[in-house]
């Protein structure tokens, strides 16, 4: 990493006053605007200071490691891993880094965030298959709503709080779909899509009935335990087999009124 990565980094991570001016006065010199960093997982990442889940990783290290620990302790070399919503690809990239034998496919409609895992598994030269597209219900073209600073809040679903700055169009499939298509099974989905969760369920229902798959993380508000009987989405992975339901604790400092669960099968006993 050159001086300049490892000057802003520490500047970002000590708070140091003015460090913004300093990011905007380098930018304007003609370096360039993301910084590279050294995350947890032995993974390097291009950054933008300004991103709210880049900062995060700038200043611990890791955003929602709990998810990685799951699926580096669930996955095993061979499987295969879905990342929906994979954003800037820190999930899919610490997988492939760490077991390098397993089928990654990383799903990201936006299109900025789309050039960043790009760059970011290019970063890690790692083999990752990068799908530029949304899982949904159905095959169709449909809104994509953005939000300036933080990314990671794209969604097809957005709600009455949520601050638009821009839309784009993106194409959607099914996840069975892309089975018809020759897509390796996954053991493993990661889905944090911002609301549309049952929806990409929905369109995997062939996938969810068979037995390769064995775990599926997604995000859900925080009393989900409560009110697993009330819940859409747990109900719905209730029919295919999926009735073990535990909730993630975050490891980092983020604090909002949703956490990450995973669902699993019984296991059997013989």
């Amino acid at each position: 990493m050159a001086v300049y990565d490892t000057l802003l980094g520490y500047f970002i991570r000590r708070n140091i006053i003015g460090k913004n001016r300093i990011y905007n006065f380098m930018v304007r010199g003609g370096l360039r605007k993301l910084i590279i960093v050294q995350a947890k997982y032995g993974i390097k990442l291009y950054l933008n200071p300004h991103e709210y889940i880049d900062e995060f990783i700038i200043n611990e290290g890791f955003y929602e490691s709990e998810v990685t620990e799951e699926i580096l302790e669930v996955i095993k070399e061979g499987d295969c891993f879905w990342d929906i919503g994979a954003s800037i690809g820190i999930h899919s990239i610490a997988v492939k880094k760490n077991l390098p034998n397993t089928k990654v496919y990383s799903f990201e409609p936006n299109p900025k965030t789309l050039g960043l895992l790009y760059e970011n598994i290019k970063l890690n030269n790692l083999d990752i298959q990068v799908c530029g597209f949304a899982l949904f219900d159905k095959v169709s073209s449909m809104t994509l709503h953005l939000a300036d600073g933080n990314s990671g809040m794209s969604t097809l679903a957005p709600w009455q709080e949520m601050k638009v700055s821009s839309t784009t169009k993106c194409l959607t499939v099914t996840g069975d779909k892309l089975i018809s298509e020759g897509f390796t099974l996954p053991t493993l989905i990661k889905i944090d899509t911002e609301g549309t969760e049952l929806n990409i369920l929905r369109g995997c229902q062939s996938i969810l009935s068979t037995p390769v798959l064995k775990t599926i993380i997604f995000e859900g508000n925080n009393n989900l335990l409560e009110k697993l009987d009330k819940d859409e989405t747990t109900i719905f992975l209730k029919d295919f087999g999926f009735t073990q339901i535990k909730q993630l604790s975050r490891f980092e400092k983020t604090q909002h009124g949703l956490s990450n669960f995973v669902a699993t099968k019984p296991k059997l006993n013989f």
